[in-house]
């Protein structure tokens, strides 16, 4: 099983040059950063992951520049975005920033891609949330056009361009392989089975089980290869020593929110961080789960310690001891 990390770096947290020599050090095979442009002030979409909207929603960094400062202080470290918003951006300059990330870095990017779910956010890129999805598509397709052909044209309802050239390619070719998240099953999935290296979804082993069904299905509808598709998981760990100190690094969690959105809703928000794909215990308690969900099919972990962007120690104690009993 391969074992990535992903979280919200912001202007407040670990700097992204330390938190990657540190996981690449520790054998992570990976490092996923998540995107928003912005958060507008009035907003009426909830957050999918109940309650308040956390704070490092509006801190972010662009991902693309924190991953191109990793890849130069690292060697073999996987950086991806987990996820990038593409229908946000205008494809040809976004497969030019790709292209160079991928050549900069020696071939170790992967573009992960979702369709976001902030109306507001989309709505200030000029997006329309009924047409996310089929922008994505076209602007992902249109980019690996630029980065495989040496001269490149495309002609869709979202994106139109002549024929041009782009340099330079990415080290991987025919393009940088692509990472889907979700699990909708009529559309994403479908897509996944179509385009994906990659996908990511679930928040149970019941649900993956019947994710990956679906997937299964979708696969034999367009001739593709199932086996070939990597089915991964995000998983909010908190990981220490004794159950005692679980319980410590969770009440830690709630304080570090608390002076930003108040105690109530820290203690929904970590709540819902828990219900939602967590895993929390010991790290033999945290071997078992994973191995678990790696007997079903799940062979790509992305794990999020919520404590990381101040403390390390949850991450250093799964490098330490879960790491080396799933590799």
């Amino acid at each position: 099983m391969k074992l990535g990390l992903t979280i919200f770096l912001t202007d407040q947290t670990i700097d992204p040059v330390e938190l990657a020599v540190e996981a690449e050090q520790r054998g992570y095979s990976s490092l996923w950063l998540p995107e928003h442009t912005h958060i507008p002030a009035i907003r009426s979409t909830p957050y999918p992951g109940g309650g308040e909207l956390p704070i490092e929603y509006i801190r972010s960094f662009d991902p693309t520049v924190a991953l191109a400062m990793c890849a130069q202080a690292t060697t073999s470290l996987v950086l991806g975005t987990g996820v990038a918003l593409a229908a946000q951006h205008e494809p040809v300059a976004y497969a030019k920033t790709w292209a160079s990330l991928d050549h900069l870095s020696r071939g170790r990017t992967r573009f992960g891609v979702g369709y976001g779910w902030n109306v507001e956010e989309m709505e200030t890129h000029g997006v329309e949330f009924g047409t996310r999805r089929a922008q994505v598509r076209e602007h992902v397709l249109a980019m690996q056009a630029l980065w495989h052909h040496d001269e490149a044209a495309f002609a869709g309802e979202f994106v139109n361009f002549e024929p041009s050239w782009s340099w330079p390619k990415p080290v991987q070719q025919p393009h940088i392989p692509l990472w889907i998240a979700g699990g909708g099953e009529q559309l994403t999935l479908n897509v996944a089975a179509r385009y994906a290296k990659y996908t990511n979804f679930a928040n149970s082993l019941d649900e993956f089980n019947h994710k990956s069904d679906i997937l299964r299905g979708h696969c034999n509808d367009v001739g593709r290869d199932f086996e070939a598709i990597t089915r991964s998981t995000n998983f909010n760990v908190v990981c220490a020593a004794t159950e005692a100190e679980v319980q410590e690094t969770l009440v830690s969690v709630r304080a570090h929110y608390a002076p930003f959105i108040g105690a109530a809703k820290a203690d929904t928000l970590v709540e819902n961080y828990v219900k939602n794909g967590g895993m929390v215990g010991t790290p033999e308690q945290l071997i078992e789960e994973l191995r678990a969900w790696e007997h079903h099919g799940m062979t790509y972990a992305i794990i999020y310690f919520p404590q990381v962007a101040t403390n390390t120690s949850g991450l250093e104690l799964f490098a330490r001891e879960v790491i080396p009993a799933l590799a």
